[in-house]
């Protein structure tokens, strides 16, 4: 069988989070070498997200879209632009399309899109009466300011996070008294930055704090394997096994429906949850391409990589 794996190619340093007697790796990296000795019988090919040979990513029996993720793609397509490139939102949306259309591609691409569009999966949780924050998307084309400033004027203070901003990239806290002129002046900034909707939320007093951190669960199949807790920006408080029985079970609950609603199994997931003594628990994000911090507790974290080999064994056959 000849699977391909897309890896990371583009990315900080910070991201080498496992640690191999040869150093730190990124997590993609040491899951490949355990299924090669796993399984050696079967070819495993390296693609590039950013230079997609898509000759090659067709001639594959499986393709695993395993830890790069589309907002990386965003970031180094548009972002990290020169002002000379000619890169824009149409040459990104071009290879996303590339990437979906590969037959064998896993996980399935309408499972890709919704996990990618913080509108889409923040819309499915409030149907789903699953615990999120009071959230509104709003496209960054015409997106009514007058509309925004009344929704904004019914919370104490609004956050506002672009939809494919990963790593805090557009992440803005607005205090009252709110101003038109700024927070029309943010659309048009995110506007030019390619960012196609904005989440705006109500701000959660005492989220991510060291007295009420984040809470951004590691799950293997419907498993946990271990919980990061965290504060502001992602400042990693520790590693633990145990959380609330809330979170365990209503996690395992959003496994399955989104198996059971893009009919595939999922290899691995973080789901990230909030916690503030005025509105409890609920889910701040969930991430398929995730950071791990593994690198925080190796001891407790370092059969993160086996079992996430093992499961992407078991949930293929091969």
């Amino acid at each position: 069988m000849k699977i391909g794996i897309i890896v990371r190619t583009k990315f900080d340093p910070q991201y080498k989070e496992i640690s191999t007697p040869q150093g730190r790796k990124l997590i993609e990296t040491v899951i490949i070498e355990r299924l090669k000795k796993l399984k050696p019988q079967h070819k495993y090919v390296l693609l590039d997200l950013h230079n997609l040979n898509m000759r090659t990513a067709k001639s594959c029996d499986l393709v695993w879209l395993a830890f790069e993720d589309f907002t990386n793609l965003l970031k180094e397509q548009i972002h990290a632009r020169s002002d000379k490139s000619r890169k824009s939102l149409a040459t990104y949306e071009k290879t996303v399309e590339n990437v979906l259309s590969i037959p064998k591609l896993y996980p399935p691409p309408k499972f890709l899109r919704f996990i990618h569009d913080k509108c889409q999966y923040y819309k499915w949780l409030n149907e789903s009466t699953l615990p999120i924050s009071p959230t509104v998307c709003v496209p960054t084309k015409r997106p009514g300011i007058d509309n925004v400033m009344k929704i904004m004027k019914k919370w104490p203070k609004t956050v506002f996070k672009p939809v494919l901003g990963g790593e805090t990239k557009g992440f803005q806290i607005y205090e009252p008294p709110y101003v038109k002129s700024t927070v029309a002046k943010y659309f048009r900034d995110a506007g030019r930055a390619e960012y196609p909707s904005i989440i705006i939320q109500r701000f959660m007093p005492d989220f991510a704090t060291r007295k009420y951190p984040e809470i951004r669960t590691i799950w293997v199949g419907d498993k946990l394997v271990y919980a990061v807790h965290t504060t502001g920006w992602g400042e990693a408080l520790k590693l633990t096994k145990t959380v609330p029985r809330k979170i365990r079970d209503t996690s395992r609950k959003i496994i399955r429906e989104i198996e059971k609603k893009y009919g595939f199994k999922m290899t691995s997931i973080r789901i990230d949850w909030g916690s503030t003594p005025e509105f409890g628990l609920f889910i701040n994000e969930i991430e398929n391409g995730y950071g791990t911090f593994a690198d925080i507790n190796p001891r407790l974290s370092g059969s993160l990589p086996d079992k996430i080999a093992e499961r992407f064994i078991e949930v293929h056959g091969l």
